[in-house]
C-alpha cells in the first residue's frame, strides 16, 4: 500500500467534502489496530471509520465497531478484499475514498463471530467478516508463501490451494447446527461463510448474503478423481451464476451446503483453521455464530 498516496487522496477528498481533518490510526502488531481504534473512539466521535487494507485488517477493526453506530467504509488495498467486494466497495482507491466522504446513508449487515479452542488449550474469540474454516481455505493461507502473495496478489494463493488438492487429506469432525445433535463427517473442508465471494469472480457459497441473518456452511468431501471433477463443476456453475439446484446436481454428495445461525465443529484430531485469511494454527473445537445486522457499512 502506498501510504503517501492514500494520505493525499484522503486529505483532498475530506477537504473537498468540507470535513474536519482526518484522525489517522496505525495498525499494531499485537492486535492489528483494534486497541488503537478503541482509544480514538473513546475521545473522538468520527462520522465514519475508513479501513485501508484487506480482509484481515477489516475484521480486526470490526471488533471495535460491532454493535455501535459509527459506520465503516473500506478502501480495498489488500490481497483479496473479499468483504469489500461483498459490500460493493469500489476497487479504485480514489473512488473508495470518495464514497467514504460522500455522506451516503450506511446500511446494516451481519458479521460472524467464532471461538476457537486451540490444541494447546488457549481460546481465541473474535469476529470475522468473510469466512472461517478448516481444510482448503486454511491450507491456502498456511501454504502460501508471503512473497508470492505480495507479488502476485490472489493468484499467489493458488500455491496453497494446489498443495491442499494434491494431498487430498480428510479429517474426522462432528458438526452440529443450531443446537441440533449433529453428524459425524469425514471431510476435506468445513467452511463457514458470511459472504460467498472468492477472487477472480468465483462464488464459493452461492446465494450467501451479508445481511440475511444466517451463516452459510459448506462441507467438501472429495474422495476420488470423479468427486474432484464434480467439485470443479460446482465452481464452474457458481462462477457463471447458475441456479443453486443445478450446482447441487452437478456436485452430488461431494458438496453439502446449508445455513445456520450457530454451529459447533469438534475435530477428532486438531486441524489447522483460518479466519479471514489469518492462520489460527491447530484447532480442536470451533464455535461459530452470526451477529445479525451488527455492523454499519457505507456501500
Amino acid at each position: 500500500m502506498d501510504l503517501r498516496r492514500l494520505r493525499r487522496v484522503v486529505t483532498a477528498e475530506a477537504r473537498a467534502a468540507g470535513w474536519a481533518p482526518t484522525v489517522w490510526v496505525a495498525t499494531e502488531e499485537h492486535d492489528g489496530g483494534a486497541s488503537a481504534l478503541r482509544r480514538v473512539l473513546a475521545r473522538v466521535r468520527p462520522s465514519v471509520v475508513i479501513a485501508a487494507g484487506g480482509d484481515g485488517t477489516v475484521s480486526v477493526l470490526v471488533e471495535a465497531l460491532a454493535d455501535g453506530d459509527v459506520p465503516l467504509a473500506i478502501v480495498p488495498v489488500g490481497t483479496t478484499n473479499l468483504f469489500a467486494r461483498s459490500t460493493g466497495s469500489p476497487r479504485s482507491l480514489t473512488a473508495a475514498v470518495a464514497r467514504a466522504f460522500a455522506g451516503s446513508a450506511p446500511v446494516s449487515i451481519d458479521i460472524g463471530r467464532f471461538r476457537a479452542t486451540l490444541d494447546d488449550g488457549r481460546v481465541v474469540e473474535r469476529p470475522f467478516t468473510v469466512m472461517v474454516g478448516a481444510g482448503v481455505d486454511a491450507a491456502m493461507v498456511a501454504d502460501t508463501h508471503p512473497v508470492g502473495k505480495e507479488r502476485f496478489g490472489w493468484v499467489g494463493y493458488l500455491q496453497g490451494i494446489s498443495a491442499s488438492v494434491w494431498r487430498n487429506e480428510r479429517f474426522a469432525a462432528h458438526v452440529a447446527l443450531d443446537g441440533g445433535p449433529g453428524v459425524s463427517e469425514s471431510a476435506h473442508s468445513v467452511v463457514v461463510a458470511n459472504g460467498g465471494l472468492l477472487p477472480a469472480g468465483l462464488v464459493f457459497v452461492p446465494g450467501a448474503l451479508v445481511d440475511d441473518g444466517e451463516l452459510d456452511v459448506m462441507v467438501l468431501r472429495p474422495a476420488s478423481v470423479l468427486s474432484w471433477v464434480r467439485l470443479g463443476a460446482w465452481f464452474v456453475a457458481s462462477a457463471v451464476r447458475a441456479p443453486l439446484a443445478l450446482g447441487r446436481s452437478l456436485a452430488g454428495p461431494t458438496v453439502q451446503v446449508t445455513r445456520a445461525r450457530r454451529l459447533v465443529v469438534a475435530f477428532e484430531v486438531p486441524e489447522r483453521a483460518e479466519a479471514d485469511g489469518e492462520d489460527l494454527g491447530l484447532v480442536s473445537r470451533l464455535e461459530v455464530w452470526v451477529q445479525p445486522l451488527a455492523l454499519r457499512v457505507v456501500r
